[in-house]
């Protein structure tokens, strides 16, 4: 019987392998945008998983994955959904962090779009903060 994480309430870290063995990204990805847009908790696990071992401790899995779920955004308003979640979340006080945001975003509009959107004030430094300024192209949102 294949593995079905649609019974899945909360995702362990094994669970979590057996996703990532199981599932290209673009499935994961698939199943994430059909959570956000049904709220059915058969997709539950998708976004679940963005807390798991496998994935935080992935960069490059994670990065991967953040540009699939922008590129592939249903609409705007959802585009919002993968900027203020996993793509916020991914966001850390580093050079290699802020280099990987400017390049998505110079080489992606919907990057930069999303980018836009986040709030981050507080998790960066002034200067890189600045940096990420920049590569959305325009002030993001601070608390006033």
């Amino acid at each position: 019987m294949a593995f079905d994480p649609s019974q899945l309430e909360i995702v362990y870290t094994e669970d979590a392998e057996r996703i990532f063995e199981a599932f290209s990204l673009t499935e994961i990805a698939k199943a994430w945008w059909a959570y956000q847009t049904t709220k059915d908790d058969r997709y539950w696990w998708a976004v679940d998983l963005m807390w798991s071992d496998p994935y935080l401790h992935d960069r490059d899995r994670r990065e991967e994955f953040i540009e699939l779920l922008i590129e592939t955004a249903p609409n705007d308003d959802l585009l919002g959904n993968a900027a203020a979640g996993p793509l916020e979340d991914a966001i850390y006080d580093a050079d290699e962090c802020v280099s990987w945001l400017e390049d998505r975003a110079a080489g992606s509009t919907r990057f930069k779009q999303a980018l836009e959107m986040v709030w981050i004030w507080d998790q960066v430094s002034t200067e890189r903060f600045a940096r990420i300024e920049r590569a959305a192209g325009h002030a993001l949102d601070r608390p006033r």
